[in-house]
């Protein structure tokens, strides 16, 4: 029977290698999604949808999330290179960074989600605000505004001396880290997980709704008020929607047992399965911007058919 000591060894050892191993084939399977995404939404045929919009925005914000804060965790975990535990501006623009984009991708799928609940609504007046030029000004408003609410981590991250000759780039101890791990949890763990479910559940009330007015002849014709490319950006979103709502709350809700249980008296094996969890969800809030290719190639025909005619034309 193994120790308490292999145990928690085990426990350090873990992270360790999935970062090593795991961390640079998630990296490289992440970058062709997101590349071959955004090729894809930038052709002619999608580019000019609004949604299509919205997920080329999620996609380039994914990319950046994963170089500015994946990879720093992959140098930082797996192989102990951490220019933020000497350097003060790395280590602030980092957590800045990785603020920005674990926060970016999520929000813009909830303004594709709205504008598939404008589209598919009854209402011609309603289904008006699904244009171009409305999502180009919430993408821009969004942007700018998350841009401006995270500059706090430029001004209260700091190196911190954890034990002798150990420092680390994290947040100001006290207040500031309490505000951080419940802001955490509510941005990234509960908003986006709530508002996706309900425009999502609003757009099949929508789709539903359309098909029961519409009578089967008219449903496979042009009239439909719901057309082909729209439904089959229904269900790229809808996937993206559920891998999101079944991730998102695992990192926020580690930095909020962290938080709870920081004031009581922590041991070797407590710091060390602390450290254990967040490294893990860490991993774990990363993997949903590295799938999305590989899930329109599955729920989407139209998706297909555009990759097809990529290849054919460029191979």
């Amino acid at each position: 029977m193994p120790t308490s000591v292999d145990s928690m060894k085990l426990l350090e050892t873990i992270p360790i290698n999935l970062y090593v191993i795991g961390g640079p084939i998630l990296l490289f399977i992440g970058t062709i999604s997101c590349i071959c995404n955004l090729i894809i939404f930038t052709r002619n045929n999608l580019r000019k949808n609004s949604c299509s919009i919205c997920l080329i925005a999620f996609n380039l914000s994914s990319l950046l999330l994963l170089y500015f804060s994946f990879l720093p965790a992959i140098l930082q975990i797996g192989y102990n290179i951490d220019p933020g535990s000497y350097n003060l501006i790395y280590c602030r623009i980092r957590y800045y960074l990785g603020f920005l984009f674990a926060c970016l991708p999520s929000f813009y799928l909830i303004l594709a989600s709205i504008d598939r609940t404008l589209i598919t609504s009854s209402n011609v007046r309603i289904r008006q605000w699904s244009n171009t030029h409305f999502i180009y000004k919430c993408l821009l408003f969004l942007t700018l505004f998350w841009t401006l609410f995270h500059i706090h981590a430029l001004l209260y991250t700091n190196i911190i001396q954890i034990e002798p000759n150990h420092f680390v780039c994290y947040f100001n101890p006290g207040l500031y880290s309490i505000l951080v791990s419940y802001y955490s949890l509510i941005v990234n763990g509960m908003i986006p997980p709530i508002l996706l479910t309900i425009f999502g559940l609003l757009t099949m009330r929508n789709i539903h709704h359309s098909r029961s007015r519409i009578s089967p002849s008219l449903v496979k014709t042009n009239s439909n008020i719901i057309h082909r490319k729209n439904q089959q950006l229904i269900r790229m979103l809808s996937t993206e929607i559920l891998i999101c709502i079944m991730i998102n709350f695992i990192h926020p809700s580690v930095l909020l047992y962290e938080q709870i249980t920081q004031n009581k008296i922590q041991d070797y094996n407590h710091t060390i399965i602390n450290q254990f969890l967040i490294s893990i969800s860490t991993f774990i809030l990363h993997i949903p911007y590295c799938l999305s290719f590989y899930t329109n190639l599955i729920v989407s025909k139209t998706f297909r058919t555009e990759v097809k005619h990529f290849i054919h034309k460029y191979y």
